[in-house]
């Protein structure tokens, strides 16, 4: 995937990316500090909000004016969180995202096919007939990337997929997102926090800061403690675990306290 020259400004705030070239069917984690413009990025691409300029292309794809029809079976997204209250069941909740195939007309057993397949791939068969909101967070949280999975999509994006998740939760999203990108030779692209998650499941690294890209790359390479401390504010010190990297955070730094 290719961003070039992309501007989107609202409130004052503007997301300004120059040149910036993503790979295909890999995992890609956007991290940087709140506001820094992490889920502005995502909506642009996923076409939920409009830049003043630029390009972003996919495979040949002009990404921002491919008709919606198209955009829908290439881009899916779990963007957000699901209404409290909203007591749709997984099977129909999930079953949404057949639609850009489907229509108005109604599922088709082949449609139907799919969306069960991926309720077993999610774990989510044994609660397909429960309400959404007779769940858990972890459980929710499934139930979203279920339905962008079975849109069948080119490109996932996901806007933090694990915060409000305790570590068994995190973990089996992470792993479940891993597996089905593999599976299905998807690009994700998914913004995060959690920069020692990001560091273990990702393939690449996009670091935004104040709208920017600080910089990009294999998270192995890129994410050094000098990098850390300007971006975070934070200083940390990063150790090796069983061949391992994790990254400690030790103290605010100066400058920013």
């Amino acid at each position: 995937m290719l961003i070039d020259n992309l501007l989107y400004s609202y409130n004052g705030f503007t997301l300004q990316i120059g040149h910036l070239e993503i790979p295909d069917e890999k995992i890609t984690s956007i991290i940087g500090p709140n506001g820094s413009g992490k889920t502005t990025f995502l909506k642009c691409i996923g076409g939920l909000l409009k830049p003043v300029r630029g390009r972003i292309v996919f495979k040949n794809m002009e990404i921002l004016s491919i008709p919606p029809l198209k955009k829908a079976r290439t881009i899916s997204f779990a963007i957000g969180d699901i209404p409290k209250g909203f007591a749709i069941r997984v099977l129909d909740f999930v079953a949404m995202g057949r639609y850009p195939y489907s229509g108005l007309i109604g599922l088709s057993d082949e449609d139907w096919n799919i969306v069960w397949s991926i309720l077993g791939e999610t774990g989510l068969r044994e609660l397909a007939h429960k309400r959404l909101d007779q769940l858990s967070s972890g459980e929710l949280q499934k139930v979203l990337i279920a339905r962008a999975l079975v849109q069948e999509p080119k490109i996932l994006l996901l806007d933090e997929p694990t915060s409000h998740l305790d570590l068994k939760h995190t973990l089996e999203i992470l792993e479940l997102i891993r597996k089905e990108c593999a599976r299905k030779h998807m690009t994700v692209l998914m913004s995060m926090h959690n920069v020692n998650m990001a560091l273990k499941y990702s393939d690449y690294v996009i670091v935004l800061n104040n709208g920017r890209v600080k910089t990009s790359g294999k998270p192995q390479e890129i994410l050094k403690p000098s990098l850390i401390e300007e971006v975070y504010g934070v200083k940390v010190e990063i150790v090796e675990i069983d061949g391992s990297k994790h990254i400690i955070p030790t103290a605010v730094s100066a400058s920013y306290s």
